[in-house]
């Protein structure tokens, strides 16, 4: 099982242990998803910071999020689906074992990146976009 973390009173952490779950019975195929909410609201960057975790269960949950993610994206259209998409692809393609736990500092990228990608008028979005391109 997934075991909560413990934190100090007063700390304002959320916990992995509760909310990849959520998220994961939220993204359901049954389950009306307005992906460009889940963006804008850093879900999807929660998300991929997870992957980082030492939990494999809560690794494994992760990478069903983000597929059922992505399910949802495809039928959708907003302004940044072509680069979630992408980005979604090529981190798919880069894993090269099941439930890989990526180094904290990949996965705080790829957030990041997503951050970017939902503010158009960014500076460093056009970067983002040509890093995708190569």
């Amino acid at each position: 099982t997934i075991e909560p973390s413990v934190f100090e009173e007063g700390d304002h952490i959320y916990d992995p242990a509760y909310l990849i779950p959520v998220f994961y019975h939220s993204l359901g195929s049954e389950n009306v998803v307005k992906c460009q909410q889940f963006v804008e609201k850093h879900c999807l960057a929660y998300c991929l910071m997870a992957l980082s975790s030492r939990c494999g269960l809560l690794r494994a949950v992760v990478y069903n999020c983000l597929a059922r993610f992505e399910q949802h994206l495809v039928t959708q259209k907003f302004y940044c689906k072509e680069q979630i998409l992408t980005m979604l692809t090529l981190l798919k393609q880069s894993i090269k074992k099941s439930n890989l736990k990526l180094a904290p500092i990949v996965a705080l990228f790829l957030s990041k990146l997503v951050d970017l990608f939902t503010h158009p008028g960014n500076k460093l979005n056009f970067s983002s976009i040509f890093l995708l391109h190569i």
